[in-house]
């Protein structure tokens, strides 16, 4: 059974999106009946709506249109995050009318298109913790550089559960990964970073990733356990992005393969 945990529907006719303007190759409508008709020919059963940052006046409307898109028969649509804004003092209001609605299941702020103060707030953080014992989850959504940040909040409210939103969207393309940014990482104190549980999952360490190209038979040994001849020129083949996997768990297999080898 597969569970997509986040999806995201844009109707520009229904709700406004303001940060749509400054994205050309974004800037369209992805609806709901478009991605129910491929993710059934994937597998996917069921489906959580995350958030898309809507004007602020529109976060009760977005849910109220994803809730309209859960009641249609055999909808995929299972639960709700919802947007909040909780440096806001309005924030303990909206959390109360909001635990009513068996549809959300949790909230998300986008902290990376906001000052880092924000999270910082004694309201942000008062608010957060208002979360503990309600069984709503709240999603960090916030990039590599902001990870100590989104290390704070957890450890303010443990009795919040958290999820981290694309890895921590790690900034592989960008000065992440340069000379200096390696430099730095070979200088951190490992045993000053916190423990995570053992029984935490951990996702792939790469984002971004366009698309993998494989060299086939570049090695020796690889060729001759093959029978095959060594090739002439490179042997090159494509890998889609669903390659990609976390530490630790498992690969799934296809029923009808009947043989795979293992590379390392």
């Amino acid at each position: 059974m597969i569970v997509d945990t986040h999806l995201h529907v844009v109707d520009r006719t229904a709700l406004d999106y303001p940060w749509l303007s400054g994205t050309a190759d974004l800037n369209r409508d992805w609806h709901y009946s478009a991605y129910e008709r491929e993710a059934r020919r994937a597998g996917i059963v069921k489906t959580l709506h995350m958030e898309v940052d809507v004007a602020p006046q529109r976060i009760a409307d977005e849910t109220e249109y994803v809730a309209a898109l859960a009641a249609r028969p055999e909808s995929l649509i299972a639960g709700a995050i919802a947007a909040c804004r909780p440096e806001e003092e309005g924030f303990a209001k909206y959390l109360e009318s909001v635990r009513e609605n068996r549809l959300v299941k949790g909230f998300r702020r986008v902290l990376h298109v906001v000052p880092d103060d924000v999270s910082e707030h004694p309201l942000f953080r008062e608010n957060l913790r208002r979360l503990g014992g309600t069984g709503l989850t709240f999603d960090l959504c916030v990039l590599a550089r902001q990870l100590d940040k989104a290390t704070e909040l957890v450890d303010l409210a443990p009795d919040v559960t958290f999820i981290l939103d694309h890895c921590g969207v790690p900034d592989i393309k960008g000065e992440a990964l340069d000379p200096e940014a390696l430099a730095r990482l070979a200088r951190t104190d490992l045993s000053a970073l916190p423990t995570l549980p053992s029984d935490s999952r951990v996702g792939p360490c790469v984002g971004h990733v366009g698309k993998f190209i494989c060299v086939g038979l570049n090695y020796r040994d690889h060729a001759e356990e093959q029978n095959k001849p060594l090739p002439q020129a490179p042997m090159l083949f494509s890998k889609a992005t669903t390659c990609l996997q976390a530490p630790e768990l498992p690969i799934e297999i296809a029923e009808d393969l009947t043989q795979v080898d293992a590379e390392g």
